[in-house]
């Protein structure tokens, strides 16, 4: 009698096998080319220093370099996409691939703000940025233009006054300093009020301004006139339209009635109280 031989029945593991590597296989893949497309597609976000350089780049989410370190400073984008960088001890604006939009030629600068926030009229763009050539600041276009010649010598502190929603603002015009002395230009860079004082208030309150020259402080309206004499060695900041005024000799009640001004004065006491909040 033969022997009769039969052949094992073949079962589905096998398959489940070659199926479950090539899921797996696939998954692989997959997760690689996702977590490839975010590197290489997340944009430049976060200033980053690099120590081994000792330079500036940015990385991404998930800290993969993606503008390489090279700059002295940087600072995070602006909501146009450019960002304030320094090379070379200059200051000049990149793009998130790391393009030089804007050379870097000027001394010092602002970070780029939206113009419909503030007082500028930029023709042509709707972003400007605060830029110092040759020791005088102006104000730039996204393109590098000036829309604003750099003839002043300084700008208030985070620009202040050049913002439409500043506390008590209620002038347009900007508060800008050339040769040391104080003025205010309107929004095309033209001088309203002649820069010639001393120290003054950054703001215009109610229309008015204190002003200082050699130490004596006085108002003037928005058009540069003066309505209270630059006399006064102290001037509280106006409160509800009115002041006070201190000299050694006297003490003035100052109110803005309509259009006026008008103050009344009295004799001082033996010692003159200036106010803690006053001026000079």
């Amino acid at each position: 009698m033969s022997a009769v031989i039969t052949e094992p029945k073949p079962t589905a593991e096998p398959k489940q096998k070659v199926k479950e590597f090539a899921l797996d296989t696939v998954g692989v893949m997959l997760v690689g080319l996702i977590f490839g497309w975010f590197m290489h597609s997340t944009p430049a976000e976060d200033p980053t220093f690099d120590e081994s350089t000792g330079k500036w780049g940015y990385t991404n989410k998930i800290w993969i370099w993606k503008i390489a370190p090279q700059f002295e400073e940087v600072n995070d984008f602006s909501r146009n996409g450019l960002a304030l960088v320094k090379v070379d001890g200059k200051y000049g604006f990149i793009n998130k691939n790391g393009d030089k939009i804007i050379s870097s030629r000027f001394e010092d600068a602002k970070a780029f703000t939206a113009t419909k926030e503030s007082l500028l009229q930029v023709n042509g763009s709707d972003w400007a940025a605060f830029a110092k050539e040759a020791g005088k600041w102006g104000v730039i276009n996204d393109k590098g233009a000036w829309v604003i010649d750099p003839t002043f010598d300084e700008i208030p502190k985070g620009g202040k006054s050049w913002s439409k929603d500043a506390e008590w603002r209620d002038s347009d015009l900007l508060f800008a300093i050339r040769d040391g002395k104080i003025g205010w230009i309107d929004v095309t860079g033209k001088w309203i009020v002649e820069p010639q004082f001393d120290a003054s208030e950054i703001l215009f309150n109610y229309g008015y301004a204190q002003v200082a020259v050699a130490g004596k402080w006085g108002v003037i309206n928005d058009k540069g006139e003066i309505v209270v004499p630059l006399e006064f060695d102290a001037l509280k900041a106006f409160k509800n339209g009115t002041s006070q005024g201190y000299t050694v000799d006297k003490r003035c009640d100052i109110e803005i009635i309509g259009e006026k001004v008008v103050q009344a004065c009295y004799p001082a006491e033996t010692v003159v109280r200036k106010p803690s909040g006053g001026k000079g």
